[in-house]
């Protein structure tokens, strides 16, 4: 699910390579007509930029319009054709109006949170050409498979719907840089959920110092509160953010037929509804498109480090750190602005 042809080609081509024994049927879910040049579909431009390596290695693209229509027919109504959507600061200024419970960071507002792009993988179990497969992979356009993927085509067990990395960057404060951590667990003062940083929790960022340079954000009680009260009404029990993986997408694996049996695409709807009514968090954040999967999906993730050996994966492919772009004479600031 991607609109961006260029690191599609690099995801899908690396994807190829190195797995040259293995039958490869690739969906490419884009923007058709954005896409397209001229009389040259996404599909030609595709095959053009790719040789697959085995007769079996194959590519199916279909539109965002088409899959949304699919889903409809089938009586699956997504997230973004809800009348409510977009009423929670999506394509608003940076203060993120209409006001919300959660208070964002500066950094933290982003119009691909709420992308159909992003969400339409919340109801991949249900569209038309995936109905009936037992598991797929979801890969990221950023990614680069550097190994073959049957290596990642082992039992997941009983009750783990989606296999990811657990690896990651995290910004350190102290040192005022991003450091790798590997197999990452616990969701208390994490960017994509925003919780523990609150009074209750000591965060620094609730201090009178904090608040004066204006460096960090302080939760209200109010917003923790919701989202554990949000895991009792909905999955039955409580959630325990300290217990639980920082996981993100990137190359994963989806146990299709657990995550029909749990019905999760109802779970993670009764969490997007709840969000709505509570007006708890903005369209923009990163803790719409990621946190409220996060919880959504508490206790349903294994960590592919756990599954295959650890590390499974190494994130931050061509990380450049601000030493790197002072020494080239760029602006740091501007560009690591820009980059989220």
């Amino acid at each position: 699910m991607s609109d961006r042809f260029e690191a599609v080609v690099v995801a899908i081509g690396s994807l190829f390579m190195n797995s040259p024994e293995s039958d490869i049927d690739v969906w490419l879910i884009g923007d058709m007509q954005r896409e397209a040049r001229g009389n040259v579909s996404l599909l030609q431009r595709l095959n053009a930029a790719l040789q697959p390596q085995a007769p079996k290695q194959t590519m199916s693209v279909m539109g965002i319009d088409e899959a949304t229509v699919l889903l409809e027919v089938d009586g699956v109504s997504p997230v973004w054709k809800w009348p409510q959507f977009g009423s929670l600061g999506a394509d608003q200024d940076q203060d993120h109006q209409p006001r919300t419970v959660l208070h964002p960071e500066p950094w933290d507002y982003d119009n691909m949170h709420h992308d159909p792009f992003n969400l339409l993988r919340f109801y991949l179990p249900y569209l038309g050409p995936f109905r009936e497969l037992d598991s797929l992979f979801l890969c990221d356009d950023d990614i680069v498979v550097q190994k073959s993927i049957s290596t990642l085509e082992v039992p997941m067990g009983d009750g783990p719907i989606i296999a990811a990395t657990c690896n990651g960057w995290l910004w350190a404060e102290d040192c005022m840089r991003n450091e790798p951590y590997y197999n990452g667990k616990g969701w208390l003062d994490y960017p994509a959920t925003y919780l523990g940083k609150d009074k209750a929790h000591g965060y620094f960022g609730c201090t009178q110092t904090a608040a004066e340079s204006g460096n960090r954000i302080c939760q209200k009680d109010e917003f923790a509160d919701t989202v554990l009260r949000w895991s009792k009404d909905i999955q039955g029990k409580e959630l325990v953010a300290a217990d639980q993986p920082r996981w993100n997408f990137g190359l994963s694996r989806v146990n299709m037929t657990e995550w029909r049996k749990q019905n999760m695409t109802h779970v993670f709807d009764n969490y997007m509804r709840a969000n709505y009514e509570a007006k708890l968090i903005p369209e923009t954040s990163l803790a719409f498109g990621l946190g409220i999967p996060y919880f959504a999906f508490a206790d349903k993730v294994k960590c592919w480090n756990d599954v295959v050996g650890d590390p499974a994966f190494v994130d931050g492919l061509g990380y450049i750190s601000k030493a790197d772009l002072k020494l080239n004479n760029l602006n740091a600031s501007k560009l690591l602005g820009e980059a989220t």
